[in-house]
């Protein structure tokens, strides 16, 4: 297992699965580290066996479909315990990408099967304001799991080595997928539209325009927020000429169409707050950017109504 992360860039997230095996093949002390970690903490008397600990573990029943990058299964005390856990080191979140694994982790327990979703990642990849870490149980820091390996002699000297590089790599700024240049604001937003119901999500492009999407959009559409500008945006690209001219007769007031290119788009601004701009708003400014979405899309599906999109 090599441990050169320039050369192996593609393979990041494979090389933390297989570092993270290792050391729990290795080393009791270590399995026992990334239990507690996980929420099941153990005493120094108890029974501690791994059963197994396999990586690209397929699920494909419903919500729960997808792959576990990591699956660890341990008897604590004649118990099991499951850990299921995903990597991350460069790549963002596929769709509902947490929600699954919180769906995967239902359908397995039990009674007498402890189940806990696991995060493994840089600690600013953690901190990012990405509403799919809080899915998770657990979040744990790629840095925290290096320092570890080097305290427990047992722990594989590779797996020490490569767990200390990807560490090395988030101290030194290296691309972490991480969500956005504003995470309080995606991170709030998202708060927002699932307290309010609404249909409106954010989706996983890192950027300081927040992407977001709606069920009942059609394809070649695309809802956006600009944090630093305070813009809503609504596109579209492809639509019939219908559609379009529709769209373009029966704008309201404020939100009048500008033809770019191929593209239709629909801009209104939001009178948030300067700290909104920069970044941080206040929850009226959540408020406020999380209504006007909700209005675009309500006044489009008035105009479109869905079978005729």
């Amino acid at each position: 297992m090599s441990t050169d992360l320039n050369a192996l860039e593609p393979l990041a997230e494979r090389l933390l699965d297989a570092a993270l095996i290792e050391a729990v093949r290795g080393s009791d002390a270590y399995l026992r580290h990334l239990l507690s970690l996980s929420g099941h903490p153990t005493e120094a008397s108890d029974r501690v066996n791994l059963v197994s600990a396999d990586r690209s573990v397929f699920h494909g029943e419903n919500d729960a479909a997808g792959e576990t990058d990591v699956m660890i299964v341990v008897r604590v005390e004649g118990a099991q315990v499951v850990l299921l856990v995903e990597s991350k080191v460069t790549a963002g979140f596929q769709p509902r990408q947490g929600e699954r694994y919180a769906a995967r982790a239902a359908a397995q327990r039990t009674e007498g099967v402890g189940v806990y979703t696991v995060l493994v990642a840089p600690a600013g990849y953690l901190a990012n304001g990405n509403p799919q870490v809080r899915q998770f149980d657990a979040c744990i820091a790629v840095e925290t799991l290096a320092v570890l390996a080097e305290t427990e002699s047992t722990v594989p000297l590779r797996s020490q080595t490569l767990l200390r590089a990807l560490a090395q790599r988030a101290v030194d700024g290296r691309p972490l997928g991480a969500k956005g240049l504003f995470p309080e604001l995606h991170g709030l937003l998202h708060d927002e539209l699932v307290r309010r119901g609404s249909g409106v999500r954010i989706t996983n492009r890192p950027t300081d325009w927040v992407f977001l999407r709606h069920p009942t959009l059609p394809a070649g559409s695309m809802l956006r927020y600009r944090i630093r500008s305070g813009l809503a945006e609504l596109r579209f690209r492809g639509q019939s000429a219908t559609t379009m001219q529709s769209l373009s007769l029966l704008a309201p007031p404020g939100l009048a169409p500008v033809h770019c290119g191929a593209e239709l788009c629909f801009q209104r601004t939001v009178a948030v707050t300067c700290q909104a701009l920069a970044g941080a708003p206040q929850s009226v400014d959540v408020e406020l950017i999380a209504t006007t979405l909700d209005e675009l899309v309500s006044w489009f599906r008035a105009v479109v109504p869905p079978n005729r999109a």
